[in-house]
């Protein structure tokens, strides 16, 4: 898509979205507005895939569910259920990331980029949520079960972390990376790596 565009559905449990093509689900393109709202977007093909591409604009999504990202084997693309690039802001509030073979969330994002991440569950990808660059809230968020960490800040990444649960990831619960900068407060780190 490279025109803003809103995608509303009845509730994650009642609108489906499938796709089993290479390469993603959904991709949005062009410096529009992208809003998901109340629907499970899952990618059901065995060829490597991420769920949602964000490529640029501002991106909103609330009470969705990612599902099914596939990883390429040969390189670190694809995979990731959300996967937002030089976006200049994102909202996600209320969703639901699971079963993605990279990070549930990844930010490569912008220097001067605006990035809101909160009331989130990420469940059994490698990475829960994973910023590399902007200014970055993630707020009450769970990242539990992933095969790497729950929560990690790399690269340029700015921000705050607060009142987030991360439990049973095998590496980490929380980590900064490089010349990474955040605030962690009040988040609960049970059985990690």
């Amino acid at each position: 898509m490279d025109k803003s565009l809103q995608i509303r559905g009845a509730g994650q449990d009642k609108t489906h979205v499938f796709c089993d093509a290479p390469d993603y689900v959904l991709k949005f393109a062009g410096e529009g507005s992208w809003t998901v709202e109340g629907l499970t977007l899952e990618h059901t093909g065995k060829l490597p895939a991420s769920v949602v591409l964000v490529e640029a604009g501002k991106f909103t999504a609330q009470g969705c569910k990612f599902t099914g990202g596939i990883r390429n084997q040969f390189s670190q693309q694809l995979g990731y259920g959300l996967d937002i690039r030089a976006a200049d802001s994102i909202s996600i509030s209320k969703c639901l990331v699971e079963r993605n073979e990279r990070a549930g969330i990844s930010v490569t994002g912008k220097n001067d980029g605006m990035y809101l991440i909160e009331g989130c569950t990420i469940l059994q990808c490698e990475l829960g949520i994973v910023v590399h660059a902007g200014k970055c809230r993630i707020n009450k968020c769970s990242a539990e079960k992933c095969r790497d960490c729950g929560i990690a800040m790399t690269g340029f990444a700015v921000g705050e972390v607060e009142g987030c649960t991360v439990r049973g990831n095998a590496q980490h619960g929380i980590v900064l990376h490089h010349r990474a900068q955040a605030t962690v407060k009040n988040c609960q780190a049970l059985n990690n790596g």
